[in-house]
């Protein structure tokens, strides 16, 4: 791929001021070759006076977007404007600046990719860190089930590929909802990749207005349903249809407590339910799904809205009213990561307060989760940076964590830094890495992975110097 052109889509409904910083901040990246293609009726040419114009085209979209005429005008639309990669972008999100070059840079490395994503920041009002995104892995139907990860500007296409999605799907809907796109992808045997680096900012502010959830619920239902009819869906996983409707219904039960609409949260958790049984049972995720709806929808503010929940769940989670002070503390202890990690104060302190009040513990499964912002934060920086954070950490905590778990933490981060680099052929690196592990954990010398990885990392040294 020599130079691609690069198209970036925003769906807008009406000029704003997030519309216009949205196109400016795509007109700053470092790549030179892009254009942004605005989808929208009412927005037009006129509304951006202090913009480069020539570098921007507007595509009118049908009040009824489900049009056979509308979605045939718009695959026309795209098959003649869209470069040869594609990037999404939400009006709330924010694209580092080197983010469309390094996507380009990657995908030329690797004609077998169809699309890339990276990992994301939530940013609150006040600039804190609300939370890090990454899914858990590639792109499946199992891991879509479990979660429907990926926003509006987590996908990189190329075109070709992003043409044959949409002819399959026959819906506009991808443009309030790209997990459609990701559906279609899977379905194709498209094969992701991850540019591991942190190349989006997504700005979260409090909800204030309600949501249409009937509208909306709606919509995300037909989206995977049709994916569900669709000859190609893999037989064996037909059984997860109810299940993923259940998460369905279970994510707008919440966003409907959050609302104070108690009976609608009822109704729908009810519904949930009829669908999947298991919600019930897998408490830890229903907890984890409400911890993390809590910080998306009110960041700093959620205290009241927590207790005001608590107070709305119907008696088939009488159970879960008894973790309440858990929740609590899980929120900050998260929030607690993100700010020591990414902040650039010591706010991270006034959460660990928080954090004693409600006697929440500090466990492996919490530091799992700092590892993964250290490995974060290196890949933006630099080890050296990483290795000055995972040091403050120690000293700044250790008489709040255990020596033992102190190992564990230091263990488990560079471990999985030497297994990291393995895979990105820096072997120069991995020894350290390992020895730095195992004078944490000594039992890493039995670990034959480990072992394969240092003595591979070795030959691989020895090749590079010979060669």
């Amino acid at each position: 791929m020599n130079a691609p052109k690069v198209s970036v889509i925003i769906h807008a409904n009406e000029p704003s001021d997030e519309l216009t910083q949205a196109i400016v901040g795509i007109q700053n990246q470092t790549y030179p070759h892009c254009e942004t293609l605005v989808m929208g009726d009412e927005v037009k040419p006129e509304n951006f006076q202090n913009v480069e114009s020539d570098k921007i085209k507007f595509v009118s979209l049908a009040k009824n977007k489900q049009d056979q005429g509308a979605y045939e005008d718009i695959l026309s639309k795209f098959r003649s404007w869209c470069g040869d990669v594609v990037v999404f972008q939400d009006l709330n999100t924010e694209l580092h600046p080197e983010k469309i070059a390094t996507h380009v840079d990657f995908l030329s490395k690797t004609s077998s990719i169809c699309a890339s994503y990276n990992p994301r920041l939530d940013i609150g009002p006040n600039g804190e860190i609300i939370s890090y995104w990454k899914p858990s892995s590639k792109p499946t139907f199992e891991a879509m089930v479990q979660e429907f990860p990926y926003s509006f500007s987590d996908i990189v296409v190329r075109k070709e590929i992003l043409i044959e999605a949409l002819v399959n799907s026959r819906t506009l809907d991808f443009l309030d909802d790209v997990n459609i796109v990701v559906y279609q992808l899977i379905l194709m045997g498209c094969e992701f990749a991850e540019v591991d680096r942190i190349l989006t900012y997504r700005r979260v502010k409090p909800q204030r207005n309600a949501i249409e959830i009937s509208t909306e619920l709606k919509r995300q239902l037909n989206s995977f349903e049709m994916i569900c009819s669709d000859p190609r869906f893999p037989n064996d996983l037909r059984t997860y249809r109810d299940r993923c409707n259940g998460k369905i219904f279970a994510i707008w039960s919440f966003q409907a407590f959050f609302q104070c609409d108690r009976e609608a949260g009822v109704n729908l958790l009810r519904r949930s339910i009829q669908y999947d049984r298991s919600i019930l049972d897998d408490q830890a995720r229903l907890l984890q799904r409400l911890i993390q709806k809590t910080i998306e929808k009110e960041g700093d503010n959620f205290e009241s809205h927590l207790v005001s929940i608590f107070s709305q769940l119907p008696s088939e989670l009488e159970w879960i009213k008894c973790f309440r002070d858990e929740v609590m503390g899980r929120v900050y202890l998260d929030r607690w990561i993100l700010e020591f990690v990414w902040g650039s104060n010591d706010r991270h302190r006034e959460f660990l307060n928080h954090v004693v009040l409600n006697t929440s513990s500090f466990d492996k499964q919490l530091l799992t989760k700092l590892i993964h912002q250290l490995i974060a934060y290196e890949a933006e920086f630099s080890a050296t940076a990483a290795n000055e954070l995972v040091r403050k950490f120690y000293f700044d905590h250790k008489g709040i964590l255990s020596a033992k778990m102190m190992k564990w933490l230091s263990s488990s981060y560079f471990i999985n830094q030497a297994f990291r680099k393995y895979q990105m052929g820096e072997f120069s690196i991995v020894p350290l890495f390992v020895l730095r592990a195992i004078l944490s954990r000594p039992s890493f010398v039995f670990n034959r992975g480990v072992l394969a990885i240092f003595f591979r990392s070795m030959i691989g040294i020895k090749a590079a110097r010979n060669g």
